[in-house]
């Protein structure tokens, strides 16, 4: 939940050792119309954005994904905008230049003058972020459920997990009261080959 304007302002101050290349923005279409409801960040990350990965297309219907597109075009009219399922897109389809092929000088001027100005974060729109470490590995089921009675309050969750029983840890992700474990998808198309 960053907002890319207030990075920018960062990096402008360490240009000589950091090259900036372009603002890409995941877009969660099951949950964009809570989220630009609740959160004046994320319209900052739409509107920032030099791509826009519109996420989790195959969750959605044709309407929804028109809806969404439109939305965002009005947010962002110079944005490409990219349909994902799980976040999977070939880089060359986001970068398709290398980026030591043309140095660049410094921000884009329009990026840098944003950046400059006082923008929101994640602390104006009430976020906040913890980390929690555990010791012992968990018991699966009683691990699913307790994150299935999480308050709506709690938007995004991503870790590494330990059950009790697996020979190895998961990666788990949760948004907008969605839960996956990506690797068990990697795992499963990685059989499938």
């Amino acid at each position: 939940m960053a907002n890319p304007y207030n990075l920018l302002d960062e990096i402008s101050e360490v240009e000589e050792l950091v090259r900036f290349d372009s603002i890409t923005t995941m877009v969660d279409g099951l949950n964009i119309e809570n989220s630009l409801n609740a959160y004046d960040v994320a319209r900052e990350q739409i509107k920032a954005a030099d791509i826009l990965l519109l996420n989790k297309k195959d969750l959605l219907t044709e309407f929804q994904l028109r809806k969404i597109n439109r939305k965002l075009k009005e947010m962002n009219p110079t944005a490409p905008i990219l349909l994902t399922r799980h976040g999977d897109i070939h880089p060359a389809l986001v970068y398709g230049v290398d980026p030591q092929d043309e140095p660049v000088e410094g921000l884009p001027s329009k990026l840098q003058k944003e950046a400059h100005h006082k923008h929101h974060s994640h602390e104006n729109d009430g976020l906040s972020s913890y980390k929690i470490s555990l010791a012992d590995p968990l018991e699966r089921e009683r691990f699913i459920e307790t994150i299935h009675s999480l308050p709506s309050s709690v938007f995004r969750i991503k870790g590494v997990v330990d059950f009790i029983g697996d020979d190895k840890p998961l990666l788990f992700q949760y948004v907008g009261g969605a839960l996956s474990f990506p690797s068990l998808i990697t795992r499963k198309c990685q059989t499938d080959f």
